[in-house]
């Protein structure tokens, strides 16, 4: 049987209460600034039609890791601050009375089940503190009383928190005037959006309310209302799908996306495995885990969740993607990101270079476009059908342009099948902003084996090389 505690964040994965292994992030995984991207790019798009990412139970990461069970109620394992910087931009926040005893204090923690985290208030500052860095980013707190604490919570406590949260926004928050006034029904676009310094919408979930008294129900909901703050299922629909099967899972999700009809609510689809209760009795004996990362590793496995992920993408009615861990394969949040940009991706020739082999993946590679704007390689032996050689890297030169208005550009990429392959509006548009690209006469690329007797050589291009690592070895054709 499992051991009920661990103290070693490399503990084996075969044991179901276990710390997690943390998987270190590079400067690539920051995409803290793609909403401004958006607004430079695409100004037109209006807020209603964003496409995002939600962290589920945002705040369980202050949640001490090595607390009896603590791995069935972590459910991210990075600050908020961090998570923005990822590139999330919903937060899951659940919060309880830090005792039953206290019943007129204002002290609460974040909670999720039967774990507490840190006391409650201080994470705002981790969200403060990323506005203040990016500014022109936009942000939707979801904040629900977290009832399976089994910790009571009154009129008086809720009061406390709402007063709280509206401190510590209220000069970046969308008021209840503007919500009913420029704000509805998504006529906003996000360039009009961030010119109005407005940063927030915040939300509270509807069992807060089912803690009043029924008479003074609407006195309460009166009350949030005055204090910038939503009832959940009047601004977002959301739904839980309640399953610990991962077809059955993309089944209801994929349902769920096909029945809505687009209205002036936000769509969330939860893409969240919730083990059953039944499972307890094989998690304690190691039959089954429970755990979040290791539901999360079945949701990856073969790529399950990302295909999913980009099947959706052609569908517009949904706005949000709630996920745990998300730090597993941040690839996905930028490829989110990207599907927000108004530009049309267009293949003119790529090539895989491997040991003595060239191989044409060009029409494979258009046909892989997904919104005009995306592709998103899970594996080169599934999605194109060219099995690389494990042992080393190969080369991808591909020659593509973003848009009529651009020019066209050539790059040479590093690719492993253990690793994904992203362009997008995001990925693209960001390095051309930063200067990443240098400017060459067609004169240039005449020679480029990626150009044939087809290619328009006067239009001008850009040609990027990816840094070779010393002991690569590719052989011309």
């Amino acid at each position: 049987m499992g051991c009920l505690i661990s103290s070693n964040s490399n503990a084996c994965s075969c044991l179901p209460i276990c710390s997690y292994t943390l998987k270190p992030l590079t400067e690539a995984d920051n995409n803290a600034d793609w909403m401004s991207h958006v607004a430079r790019h695409n100004p037109g798009i209006s807020f209603n039609n964003l496409k995002m990412v939600e962290t589920h139970n945002a705040a369980s990461s202050y949640i001490e890791e090595r607390r009896c069970l603590s791995s069935v109620s972590r459910t991210q394992r990075m600050t908020l601050k961090r998570q923005l910087e990822l590139g999330i931009r919903a937060l899951d926040l659940r919060f309880a009375p830090q005792s039953a005893e206290s019943t007129c204090s204002n002290t609460f923690s974040v909670q999720h089940g039967m774990h507490r985290g840190a006391e409650f208030y201080s994470i705002f500052n981790d969200i403060n503190a990323f506005m203040r860095s990016y500014p022109d980013e936009f942000i939707v707190l979801n904040f629900k009383y977290e009832g399976k604490s089994r910790i009571a919570i009154n009129h008086s406590q809720l009061s406390n928190v709402i007063v709280s949260i509206y401190k510590a926004f209220s000069d970046s928050c969308l008021t209840d005037d503007d919500y009913n006034g420029w704000f509805k029904r998504g006529d906003v676009s996000i360039a009009e959006l961030i010119k109005t310094k407005k940063r927030l919408l915040i939300t509270i979930h509807r069992n807060c309310l089912d803690q009043m008294p029924e008479n003074r129900r609407q006195e309460f909901k009166q009350f949030i209302r005055s204090h910038n703050i939503f009832f959940k299922p009047e601004v977002i629909s959301s739904r839980w799908h309640n399953c610990e099967d991962y077809t059955e899972l993309f089944q209801r999700s994929s349902k769920h996306i096909l029945d809505h009809v687009k209205d002036h609510k936000l769509m969330s689809t939860q893409l969240i495995l919730t083990p059953k209760t039944s499972s307890i009795l094989k998690y304690i004996s190691c039959i089954k885990s429970m755990r979040v990362d290791q539901n999360i590793k079945v949701l990856l496995k073969n790529n399950r969740l990302n295909r999913h992920i980009r099947s959706m993408s052609i569908h517009d009615t949904w706005n949000y993607l709630a996920m745990d861990l998300v730090d597993y394969m941040p690839s996905k949040i930028r490829f989110v990101a990207g599907l927000n940009f108004d530009i049309k991706l267009q293949i003119f020739k790529a090539c895989i270079y491997m040991n003595d082999l060239s191989i044409d993946i060009t029409d494979k590679l258009a046909s892989m476009i997904v919104k005009r704007n995306s592709i998103w390689i899970l594996s080169w032996l599934h999605d194109v059908g060219v099995k690389l050689d494990h042992r080393s890297y190969s080369r991808l030169d591909i020659v593509y342009r973003l848009d009529s208005r651009l020019p066209s550009v050539s790059e040479s990429y590093e690719i492993r099948e253990s690793d994904d392959f992203l362009m997008n509006g995001f990925t693209l548009l960001k390095k051309t902003e930063d200067g990443d690209f240098e400017i060459n006469t067609p004169s240039t690329m005449t020679e480029d084996r990626l150009i044939d007797d087809d290619y328009d050589e006067d239009k001008r291009v850009i040609q990027m090389t990816a840094k070779i690592p010393f002991d690569f070895k590719c052989t011309d054709i």
